[in-house]
């Protein structure tokens, strides 16, 4: 009996210092790691593949919201909207605003010349603003790639790109609507 306990102890003994000479891992338990991580990884791309586009949205929302009060703010301190061009003109540093340029980028939190949709498309400032009467309509919105969706105010009718996960509703903020 003693020798069988002493032959155990000693087995058990043989086998640790087997096992701590064992070092890494063998190439079964490594393929094992890649799996999951190639499983884990494909499930989060899908996740996250679906969540862009919206992303791209509520980033559009946002600048167009930003650019609004922006422009909202700089008439405030102005006193109205002298040197907003009539007519379509993109939303960049040759948007010729007068005097009240500098302080509708004071307002923004970057210059006009980096303000883009996600699409890489300029925002457009769609004016029929009479600084004489102080009538008009300032709408500001995202370009259309394919179909737009017409956004009308006050007379003035522009074709927005168009939120899909919104009902469609344009990308587009009135800045200013005062109808003849």
């Amino acid at each position: 009996m003693r020798k069988a306990i002493s032959a155990m102890v000693s087995n058990l003994f043989n086998l640790r210092v087997l096992r701590s000479r064992r070092r890494g891992m063998s190439t079964v338990e490594i393929l094992m790691v890649v799996a999951l991580m190639a499983i884990l990884g494909g499930t989060a791309v899908m996740v996250m593949g679906k969540n862009i586009p919206k992303a791209k949205y509520s980033r559009a929302k946002q600048e167009l919201t930003n650019i609004q009060n922006a422009f909202v703010q700089a008439s405030g301190v102005q006193g109205d909207f002298k040197g907003v061009p009539s007519g379509v003109k993109d939303i960049d540093g040759t948007l010729n605003l007068g005097s009240l340029g500098p302080v509708v980028q004071s307002f923004l939190d970057r210059p006009l010349d980096d303000i883009k949709d996600p699409w890489g498309n300029r925002y457009k400032l769609q004016s029929t603003y009479d600084s004489g009467t102080g009538k008009g309509v300032i709408i500001v919105y995202a370009v259309p790639d394919g179909d737009g969706v017409n956004f009308t105010v006050g007379g003035v009718t522009v074709s927005a790109k168009k939120d899909p996960f919104d009902d469609d509703a344009p990308l587009a903020k009135v800045i200013y609507n005062v109808s003849y």
